[in-house]
């Protein structure tokens, strides 16, 4: 088996991220998640067509690290089409693994700005009574 370093996945993810089908706007969704990370700014949005139980569109507007743009691809591409008790479960760690790389503290904020956007679109399901 051949491993790849982690400059090669690293361009492997700047690529991933910068040509994602997801980075786009979507008009009228019924879902929003938007977080900044405190630290360094970076800022993500994500948006989401869904029907009562399904995620079934999900877009993303970010401004930041390579990082934290793969994560946000990664996981738009990863979400669309679960219900919502499947995002709902969705692990942090799970996302650290698309990723494929060993991630330090400070590196690891950049992938959990995309879990925690989503789940903030997932608390407003929460909030409108478990239905989109």
């Amino acid at each position: 088996m051949i491993m790849n370093s982690n400059s090669d996945i690293l361009m492997q993810l700047r690529r991933r991220a910068q040509e994602s089908p997801h980075r786009r706007v979507l008009d009228n969704p019924h879902l929003l998640g938007e977080v900044q990370h405190p630290s360094c700014g970076d800022k993500l949005l994500f948006q989401a067509y869904c029907t009562e139980e399904r995620l079934t569109t999900i877009a993303f507007q970010i401004s930041g690290c390579v990082l934290s743009q793969a994560a946000a691809a990664l996981l738009a591409e990863h979400m669309e089409g679960k219900s919502f008790r499947e995002a709902r479960t969705y692990t942090i760690a799970q996302l650290q693994e698309l990723i494929g790389l060993e991630l330090g503290p400070t590196r690891a904020q950049c992938v959990t700005l995309a879990y925690t956007a989503l789940q903030s679109m997932l608390q407003k399901v929460q909030v409108q009574d478990a239905s989109c």
